[in-house]
C-alpha cells in the first residue's frame, strides 16, 4: 500500500466532500508520537501513539465550533482514553491497563501516515501489533503478535449537516503462533467513547428503537445500528453517535451508562458471543462516529443510519 509522503507538517488542498477543490482545507501536523488534523485552520482531531502507551487512541475530537468532546485518562479510570479500540485476545486483556495487560505496538518504520484521499477525506493510517507486554520490544513483532491491525481513520466534515464524522476501520489478521484465536471481553469492550464530564449523569441516551434505559443508568446494552448521547459542551448541546457499518459480521450492540460517568461503546457482545478465528484469518471492525451541533432526534439518527447502510460513502 502506497501513501503520499509526509514530513513533520504538510499542507494539502482538496474539497471537503469530494466536490470542487479548495486551498488549505486540511492540514496535518505530525509530531514524533501524534498526528493532529486541522480543518480550515480549526483543529478537529488529535491521534496519539507514544511508545509507552498501552494503545494508540484519539485523544481529542472537536466540533466545528472547536469544542473537544473526549476525556483522556480520568482519575476514576486511567485506562479510559478518549476514543479507543480494545478487547481480550486469548484471555489477554487489552482494555484495562496493568503490568500484565496486552499492548498495541506501532510498527517500526513509516507505519503512520496522514493524507487526503480523492474524496476529500483526511486519512490517518497506522499498522499495529497486538502483543503480550513482555514482547513490546521484540525485533519481529509480526512473528509474536496475536493480532496485526491495519487501522484507518477517515475524518470528514459536512457543513450543511453541521457534522464532523470519523470512520474507524480496523482490519485484523490473527497471528500464527497458535492455531486458534478467541476474541472475548466485557460487555463494553469494543470501540469506546469517554465524553467530557459535563455529560456525566445528565446526558440523554438515544437508540434506534426507543428502548427504555435503566433508572440506575450504570449498565445498559441495546441492540441496533447506532447508539447516541446528547449532552452539553461549553454551554452548547452536542449529539455524539456511533453507527454500525453493514460489513461488520456480528450483530451490533451499544453499551452506555451515565452514572457515575458517561460512556458509550460499540460492541459485539463479546461477553455473550465470543468470536473465534483460525491462525492467519482476517476480520474487520468498522464504525462511524459523528458529532452534531445541537440535539438530534431518534428520527434524524435513524435516517443517518439508513444512509450509511445504503451508500458506499457514509
Amino acid at each position: 500500500m502506497k501513501f503520499p509522503g509526509i514530513g513533520t507538517c504538510i499542507l494539502v488542498w482538496v474539497s471537503a466532500f469530494g466536490g470542487l477543490a479548495a486551498p488549505g482545507v486540511w492540514q496535518f501536523q505530525r509530531g514524533k508520537d501524534q498526528v493532529e488534523v486541522i480543518y480550515q485552520a480549526r483543529p478537529l482531531l488529535k491521534y496519539v501513539f507514544t511508545n509507552i502507551q498501552f494503545k494508540p487512541y484519539v485523544k481529542e475530537l472537536r466540533t466545528l465550533e472547536g469544542h473537544n468532546v473526549l476525556l483522556d485518562a480520568p482519575p476514576d479510570h486511567l485506562h479510559h482514553h478518549g476514543l479507543m479500540m480494545a478487547f481480550k485476545v486469548n484471555d489477554l486483556n487489552f482494555w484495562e491497563e496493568s503490568p500484565t495487560a496486552g499492548v498495541q505496538v506501532v510498527a517500526s518504520g513509516p507505519s503512520t501516515v496522514g493524507y487526503v484521499d480523492p474524496r476529500g477525506e483526511a486519512v490517518i493510517y497506522q499498522r499495529l501489533y497486538w502483543v503480550r507486554p513482555t514482547e513490546r520490544g521484540h525485533p519481529d513483532l509480526a512473528q509474536v503478535a496475536l493480532l496485526q491491525e491495519e487501522r484507518t481513520l477517515r475524518l470528514r466534515v459536512d457543513a450543511a449537516l453541521e457534522e464532523v464524522s470519523l470512520e474507524w476501520h480496523s482490519q485484523f489478521t490473527t497471528g500464527t503462533a497458535t492455531n486458534s484465536y478467541r476474541i472475548t471481553g466485557a460487555g463494553y469492550h469494543g470501540l469506546g467513547f469517554r465524553p467530557v464530564p459535563s455529560f456525566n449523569r445528565v446526558a440523554r441516551r438515544l437508540n434506534p428503537i426507543g428502548a427504555v434505559y435503566s433508572a440506575e443508568a450504570k449498565w445498559d446494552v441495546v441492540g441496533g445500528e447506532w447508539g447516541a448521547l446528547v449532552g452539553t459542551v461549553e454551554g452548547g448541546e452536542v449529539t455524539l453517535a456511533i453507527f454500525n457499518h453493514p460489513l461488520n459480521t456480528a450483530p451490533p450492540k451499544f453499551f452506555s451508562m451515565l452514572n457515575p460517568f458517561a460512556y458509550l461503546s460499540a460492541t459485539q457482545a463479546l461477553d455473550q458471543q465470543p468470536q473465534s478465528y483460525r491462525a492467519g484469518q482476517s476480520f474487520a471492525l468498522r464504525y462511524l462516529v459523528t458529532l452534531h451541533k445541537g440535539a438530534r432526534t431518534m428520527e434524524f439518527l435513524n435516517s443517518r443510519a439508513y444512509q450509511i447502510q445504503t451508500t458506499s460513502n457514509p
